[in-house]
C-alpha cells in the first residue's frame, strides 16, 4: 500500500514541476491589493465575518475600518463546517448564518459601497459556497463589487490553474493560498509560482484564536523569508497583540487580525472603540 502512496506522491511532484516549468508569463492582475502589496510594509489587515454581529453590519464595518486606518480588509463568508477556525470565529459564523447572511446578500451589501472603498477587500470562505453559487457568477459578482482577492483554504492551487485561472484573470481577481509549518519546499515553490495576490502564512498548525504558546516560531518565519519568494507574504492566525503584529512584520509584509477584532465587536459596533483598537497596532514604537 505504501508503494501506491509513494507512486501517487511522485506523480503529484512531477505534475507540480512540469506546471512550473511550462507555465506562461504570470497572469497579470492589477487591483488595489496588488498595488498595496507593492508599496506598503507593515500592512494591517482585519478579518470579520459577513453578517456579524448583525445582518446588515458588513458595509458599515468596512467603512468604519477604512476610516480607522486599516490597510486591508478580509471578509469571511460564513459557513458551518470550518475546520481551521477556533471557537470565536465559529460562533460568528453561526450567528451570521442564523441572522440570514448569504453570498447573494453579501454581494448586494458590498455593491452599495463599492464607490466609497479605497482599500483592498478580500473574501475568504468555503470553496463549496462559491461552487454552489457558480464559480463564474461568483467571480463576476466579485468584480462588480470590486473585490480584489479570494482565499478558499480548501481549494488546491492545481484546481485553480486547471479550471479557474482564466476566470480569475478576466475578473481581475487575485488568488491567495495558505501555507503552514508542514508545507514542503517543493509545495511552497509551486504555490509561490501560481499565487497572484499574497501567500497567507499560518503562524502555526493550531486553529484561529488558539492559546497555543508555540504559535510564534521565529525559525519558521525566517525559513519562509530566506526562501526569497516572488510573492508577498502575510501572517495570520493568533495575531493578538501589538508585539505579535510587529514580530510578524519583521518577516513578512504584514499580518491579519481576526479573532481579537471579532471579540471586540461581539456586542455591537462602536466607532471610537474600533479606532482605538486599530491605533493599538498602528502606533509607532
Amino acid at each position: 500500500m505504501s508503494s501506491v502512496f509513494q507512486e501517487e506522491e511522485t506523480k503529484i511532484l512531477v505534475l507540480m514541476k512540469t506546471t512550473i516549468e511550462t507555465m506562461e508569463t504570470a497572469i497579470k492582475i492589477n487591483n488595489k491589493l496588488t498595488k498595496t502589496l507593492k508599496i506598503k510594509n507593515k500592512i494591517l489587515s482585519v478579518y470579520f465575518t459577513a453578517g456579524y454581529p448583525e445582518l446588515y453590519d458588513t458595509s458599515r464595518l468596512v467603512l468604519t475600518l477604512q476610516e480607522a486606518g486599516v490597510d486591508m480588509i478580509e471578509i469571511g463568508i460564513p459557513y458551518s463546517d470550518s475546520l481551521l477556525d477556533g471557537p470565536i470565529i465559529q460562533e460568528s459564523n453561526n450567528r451570521a448564518l442564523n441572522n440570514g447572511m448569504t453570498l447573494k446578500l453579501l454581494f448586494k451589501e458590498l455593491l452599495k459601497i463599492k464607490d466609497q472603498v479605497r482599500i483592498p477587500l478580500v473574501l475568504m470562505g468555503s470553496y463549496n459556497s462559491a461552487i454552489r453559487f457558480g464559480m463564474e457568477a461568483f467571480c463576476k459578482a466579485c468584480k462588480e463589487c470590486e473585490i480584489d482577492g479570494v482565499l478558499f483554504p480548501e481549494m488546491p492551487p492545481e484546481e485553480l490553474l486547471e479550471d479557474y485561472a482564466e476566470i480569475y484573470e478576466e475578473n481581475n481577481l487575485s488568488s491567495i493560498f495558505m501555507i503552514s509549518p508542514q508545507t514542503s519546499k517543493e509545495r511552497l515553490k509551486f504555490i509561490d509560482k501560481v499565487t497572484t495576490g499574497f501567500i497567507y502564512v499560518l503562524s502555526s498548525n493550531s486553529t484561529t484564536g488558539s492559546n497555543d504558546k508555540t504559535a510564534f516560531r521565529n525559525s519558521y518565519f525566517e525559513k519562509i523569508r530566506d526562501e526569497k519568494l516572488q510573492t508577498p507574504t502575510m501572517i495570520g492566525f493568533n495575531i493578538r497583540t501589538k508585539e505579535n503584529f510587529d514580530m510578524a512584520c519583521k518577516y513578512t509584509r504584514g499580518a491579519i487580525i481576526g479573532s481579537e477584532f471579532i471579540r471586540l465587536i461581539s456586542n455591537g459596533i462602536e466607532k471610537d472603540q474600533i479606532k482605538n483598537f486599530i491605533d493599538t497596532y498602528k502606533k509607532s514604537e
